[in-house]
């Protein structure tokens, strides 16, 4: 029987190539507070962005699909989809101190987006 192929999860070069849309990359690099460079070296997967604007970027993505603000726990569901593997885990410990630190919470043994 062959195998349901299902879609990947996005990449974090995609989520910030969706963001940017039609807009020329000097425009959104300027957008995101990042040189024309960088915001090339993030789209190729050459450099891994910070945290503030991987959460821009997923925020324009977002706004783009639904009217509603995010959540912050639906944020936290597609940031660990599209940053599993061990080569994000430093990322994904930061982002997990920032959304706790957004929501209030303290963290605990297992923090959100580690593994």
């Amino acid at each position: 029987m062959p195998r349901k192929q299902t879609n990947p999860a996005p990449t974090v070069a995609s989520i910030i190539r969706a963001a940017r849309g039609k807009s020329t990359q000097d425009a959104f690099a300027a957008e995101l507070g990042v040189t024309q460079d960088r915001l090339s070296k993030y789209e190729n997967g050459r450099t891994n962005p910070p945290a503030s604007v991987i959460e821009q970027c997923l925020k324009i993505v977002h706004d783009r699909q639904s009217t509603e603000p995010p959540n912050v726990h639906a944020i936290a569901r597609q940031v660990e989809a599209t940053l599993d593997g061990s080569e994000n885990a430093e990322l994904r410990r930061a982002l997990a101190l920032l959304l706790n630190h957004l929501t209030g919470r303290r963290p605990s043994r297992r923090m959100p987006l580690t593994r």
